[in-house]
């Protein structure tokens, strides 16, 4: 991308539930994700492959997260996926997703765990990230990862098997 409409640390306020989305790399999903998040008032962070020749994984280790973070990669092909989820999962963030199909994430997952991720922390991840809205368009995949973190947020929303799902 030459031209990027997010920088790479944006951070808008929010009246709801104290989470804070971290986006992790500069595609037109990533986009959609930090305009829809910004106007729901979800604060941002925004990390790029491409703004830094510090690796994201060292960078996203960098940031003070918590269990109010959520660790959201939009591009299962993005340099050092990996790493990123390697690191995104051996800390404190309480919700990690990541784009991409479950035969994907197959891959990556059995690569984690040759690395020696645990499984608790395998379990973690969220892949595909989003509720299942049936969207297709860039938008609508953004729409479903906001609401999906939304709905953590507000503790809404439940793991039944490799899917989520909201909650009364």
């Amino acid at each position: 991308m030459s031209e990027r409409a997010v920088p790479e640390s944006v951070v808008a306020g929010r009246s709801g539930p104290d989470a804070v989305l971290v986006v992790v790399t500069a595609n037109v999903i990533a986009e959609a994700v930090t305009t829809i998040a910004g106007a729901v008032g979800l604060p941002l962070v925004v990390l790029h492959h491409d703004d830094s020749d510090e690796p994201v994984a060292d960078r996203l280790t960098g940031l003070d997260l918590t269990d109010r973070h959520a660790v959201v990669l939009t591009d299962h092909d993005a340099p050092g996926t990996a790493e990123v989820l390697r690191a995104a999962l051996a800390g404190p963030a309480g919700y990690v997703g990541m784009m991409g199909s479950r035969r994907r994430a197959e891959g990556l997952f059995a690569t984690l765990r040759e690395e020696g991720v645990p499984e608790d922390a395998l379990a973690r991840l969220h892949v595909p990230v989003g509720l299942d809205v049936g969207g297709r368009s860039p938008g609508e995949m953004a729409l479903s990862v906001v609401a999906e973190v939304s709905a953590w947020a507000s503790g809404k929303l439940v793991r039944d098997g490799d899917r989520s799902r909201l909650t009364g």
